[in-house]
């Protein structure tokens, strides 16, 4: 009888360690279950339109390599068109430096929602985190559809119809899992941080303006918070839509007649989180105001 006793003690525990076992595994394989692009990018459309910031997609796809970056941000795309976005332009990334070897030219689309009137009143809540970085960029509205890119600067320059300034607002819905940098392909995957964008009202020419020289101000509540050139954008900014035109049709899209297209910020962001008078002084492009709440 104690020796029966004996046998059903040790057969139960080893249920039950078989039982842990089990129970460990299956948490394991949900944390590490693989998902699909269109699942990533639901998901993140879903924090994207409530303005959360994330460790999502850094926790379920580790080491995100670039195509797969510029994967899920386009299945991204795809599901904003089907529920009526519409693309009014797209922006550049990875341009803020002269040096062609340092270059990583990368790309983000702007929905129509996310345009803002000049003189408007922008809450910062609506932002990822609460805050936005302002970056002052040069811009450019496109002549024509550009669907296998452009052989040269030279041609590039008879497809631009105008040069503007513009404002980006700018925060990544991702942030890293854990301590340490974010990889820009997180970065890339979930937008490129475009929460907003804010086309000026002047047009200048291509033929008429310095791309090498235009100059930018901004101020905060009447106070110097930031200042740049053209020339920190890639060298000029005619060097980035050149990359920008070209990459794009390596990713089954390309620049559309009409487009606005903004290639990069002239000065290191400032960053703003609550009531602000803002103003950016462009030495040709005129100035753009906006009060953030």
């Amino acid at each position: 009888m104690k020796t029966h006793t004996y046998l059903l003690l040790i057969l139960g525990l080893c249920l039950g360690f078989l039982a842990c076992q089990s129970s460990e595994t299956t948490d394991t394989e949900v944390e590490e279950a693989t998902l699909t692009t269109d699942q990533l990018a639901d998901s993140i459309r879903y924090f994207r339109q409530n303005f959360e910031q994330t460790d999502f997609l850094s926790r379920r796809v580790h080491d995100l390599e670039r195509q797969q970056s510029f994967d899920i941000q386009l299945k991204m795309l795809e599901q904003e068109l089907a529920a009526g976005a519409k693309v009014v332009g797209w922006k550049m990334g990875g341009t803020a430096t002269p040096d062609s070897a340092a270059f990583d030219p990368v790309f983000g689309y702007i929905l129509d929602r996310y345009l803002v009137p000049t003189d408007s009143i922008v809450d910062s809540d609506h932002f990822p985190g609460g805050s936005m970085l302002v970056e002052g960029e040069i811009g450019f509205i496109i002549k024509n559809d550009l669907k296998e890119g452009v052989a040269s600067k030279e041609a590039l320059m008879d497809q631009i119809d105008q040069v503007i300034g513009a404002v980006e607002f700018a925060q990544s819905t991702a942030i890293p899992a854990g301590e340490g940098p974010l990889n820009l392909n997180y970065v890339i995957a979930t937008g490129m941080g475009q929460v907003g964008t804010l086309p000026g009202t002047v047009q200048v020419a291509p033929g008429d303006f310095d791309f090498d020289a235009e100059t930018v101000r901004c101020y905060v509540n009447d106070e110097l918070a930031a200042e740049g050139s053209s020339a920190n954008i890639f060298g000029n900014p005619l060097n980035a839509l050149y990359e920008l035109a070209n990459l794009l049709p390596t990713q089954g899209q390309y620049l559309k007649a009409g487009d606005i297209v903004i290639t990069g910020s002239t000065y290191q962001n400032p960053s703003i989180d609550g009531p602000a008078d803002v103003r950016l002084e462009f030495s040709t492009l005129g100035t753009i105001n906006f009060k953030s709440k």
